[in-house]
């Protein structure tokens, strides 16, 4: 009985920890998009953002691909600037769990 618990737990703090990823990676894309000269100009991939807004990439993201730190992915759209996370399914991004 406790095995099963003890996995959610594991399975939630992995989300909660790609979700903050998330966030931090939004936060300094929104940074950079504010200091490009006052114009939309996103940055063309995760990676330009290092080392300037962040320090590193997160392991559940590499530069637009489709990464899983466990079951989650975290995708990065240079066309819209934004980042989503989400839940992978059969090895495939599936139920979009941030932002909601």
């Amino acid at each position: 009985v406790a095995i099963p618990k003890i996995a959610g737990i594991v399975y939630q703090s992995k989300i909660n920890a790609d979700i903050a990823s998330g966030k931090t990676l939004q936060d300094a894309v929104d940074r950079y998009m504010q200091q490009s000269n006052g114009t939309t100009t996103t940055p063309s991939s995760i990676t330009a953002l290092v080392p300037g807004y962040i320090n590193n990439v997160p392991t559940a993201q590499q530069d637009q691909k489709q990464v899983g730190n466990g079951s989650n992915a975290i995708i990065y759209d240079a066309n819209s600037g934004t980042v989503t996370v989400y839940n992978i399914q059969g090895g495939t991004p599936g139920t979009q769990v941030w932002p909601k």
